[in-house]
Order: C-alpha cells, then sequence, then structure tokens
C-alpha cells in the first residue's frame, strides 16, 4: 500500500496534479491512507470510500470462503480476469454485478478484466499484510469525509465509523442504496455528497 501510495504520488507530482483531492474507494482508501500519510504537503483533502482499514478483530473465514478464494487464485493465473469475474457472477463474490443496470455492468466488467490477474490476486493479499494506520491517522490534519454504504458488511462499516472518529474533524457520510462501491450503484446520492464536501473546501 505504501508503495502504491508512492508511485500515485509520483505521478501526480510528474503531471502538475500535486497538491490534489484524494479520493479511494476500498482497496484504494488503503492506499490512500498512505499517500495522505506519506505526501501530506500535496494533499489538499482525502476522501475514503467504504476503506479498506485496520479490523478491530480477525474476520472469521468459513471453509467455503476458503474454498472460493482457492478457486479463484486458480482460475486468474490459469484462465485470466474475464474467467475470475464469470466465478465472481456464479457464485456471488464481491464482484457479483446482477444487481447493477447493464450499463454499470458492462463497464464494471470491463474494468475489472483490464487489471493484471497478478495484480488482483496479490493484491488482495497485501491489504491482509497492511500495516495499521489508525495510531498515525489520528495526527492528520488534512479535511476527510469518511462515506459508508448502507448496506456495507459489517467489518467495514466498524472500520469506517473507526477511521471518521479517529482522523480529527473528519465528517462522515451514508449512501443509501449501495453496498461497496457507490460511485457506481448508487452515483446519483454519491456525486451529491462528494461534490457538497468539495464546495466546503
Amino acid at each position: 500500500m505504501r508503495r502504491i501510495g508512492d508511485l500515485l504520488h509520483d505521478l501526480a507530482r510528474d503531471l502538475g496534479w500535486a497538491p490534489a483531492v484524494i479520493v479511494g474507494n476500498s482497496m484504494g482508501g488503503a492506499i490512500g491512507q498512505e499517500y495522505a500519510l506519506r505526501h501530506r504537503a500535496d494533499v489538499t483533502a482525502l476522501v475514503l470510500v467504504d476503506s479498506a482499514g485496520d479490523l478491530r478483530q480477525s474476520l472469521p473465514r468459513s471453509p467455503t470462503h476458503a474454498e472460493f478464494v482457492a478457486k479463484e487464485f486458480e482460475t486468474g493465473l490459469e484462465k485470466g480476469m474475464e474467467a475470475v469475474w464469470d466465478l465472481h457472477q456464479a457464485q456471488g463474490g464481491w464482484a457479483d454485478a446482477k444487481a447493477l443496470t447493464p450499463e454499470v455492468r458492462a463497464w464494471r466488467k470491463a474494468r475489472f478484466c483490464l487489471t493484471s490477474p497478478e495484480g488482483y490476486l496479490y493484491g488482495d493479499r497485501a491489504l491482509g499484510d497492511r500495516r495499521k494506520t489508525l495510531p498515525d491517522l489520528a495526527r492528520l490534519d488534512c479535511p476527510t469525509l469518511v462515506i459508508c454504504c448502507e448496506n456495507e458488511e459489517r467489518y467495514l462499516k466498524e472500520v469506517s465509523d473507526d477511521l471518521a472518529a479517529t482522523i480529527p474533524g473528519a465528517q462522515y457520510a451514508t449512501i443509501p442504496r449501495a453496498w461497496h462501491q457507490p460511485q457506481l450503484e448508487n452515483a446519483p446520492a454519491f456525486n451529491e455528497t462528494l461534490l457538497k464536501f468539495l464546495a466546503s473546501i
């Protein structure tokens, strides 16, 4: 997470996009935390959307989950990301897109399949190895908005609650009728919330 935060900062600086508002969803939120902590001078504000982060306790994992992860790993390395997408649609993995409109579903599949299998599979493992950032975030001094979906998993709601309680002055918003990617699942409400925050800074 730290290395990707540094790479994105270098890219933003090279393109003349620094300082910037950093917005990160899910794993992107974990990367956004590192970006803000390591490059504070180039962060105008931080927005963490259903962010990965420090867990209150280890997640209990069922044998069924372990089987799915093993199947996903094998499928990704042998058959590629479109096969991983199909696996999620068939077995209800986190990328299940049946509830989305056909247009958004097609867009999401295209983006999902652009990811390299190695980046996707090992990136997920890297989340489990990430350092705990809450102690450092307690000293962060930039405008921050924490966004969490109404129907998010309980453990990720707890992550959002802890981020909002830890980062000084952080605002908190809940997006209704959304699960984990509100920019896709309820774009009007997400855009309104984000734009309101940007206007305030």
